[in-house]
């Protein structure tokens, strides 16, 4: 009996620490403003739900052609940072951080274009 306890508080914990794992989202610019921290603007990929910002084990991801101004507001953190070709530029008094805690992380851009990036860039590991 003892061990079915267990297992089921186990089996409970990772479901319910699911929000906490890496997952990848995806500008959408739809949450009224341009500001990286309102979640409504991030999408994430894997579920299409929304109200979520990335964060320190996630990735940040913009679509090619996009063509919108981001703002950052606060020093962010992500483990990865995508950036497609097109207008679109980040900026901001603050610094994104790519940390690659696993060794893995990084900033890619698809192709050669316009996107710009407006705020500091910080990579570590």
């Amino acid at each position: 009996m003892k061990h079915t306890v267990v297992a089921v508080t186990v089996i409970a914990s990772m479901l319910l620490a699911g929000s906490a794992w890496a997952a990848t989202y995806g500008w959408s610019g739809l949450g009224g403003d341009n500001l990286w921290s309102n979640g409504n603007n991030w999408t994430n990929v894997a579920n299409g739900s929304s109200g979520t910002a990335p964060g320190a084990s996630d990735t940040a991801q913009f679509a090619e052609f996009e063509n919108d101004v981001v703002a950052v507001q606060a020093n962010v953190t992500v483990t990865n940072l995508k950036v497609g070709i097109g207008g679109m530029s980040i900026t901001g008094a603050y610094t994104i951080t790519v940390t690659a805690s696993n060794g893995f992380g990084t900033v890619a851009s698809t192709a050669s274009g316009n996107a710009s990036l407006g705020c500091a860039l910080s990579l570590s590991r």
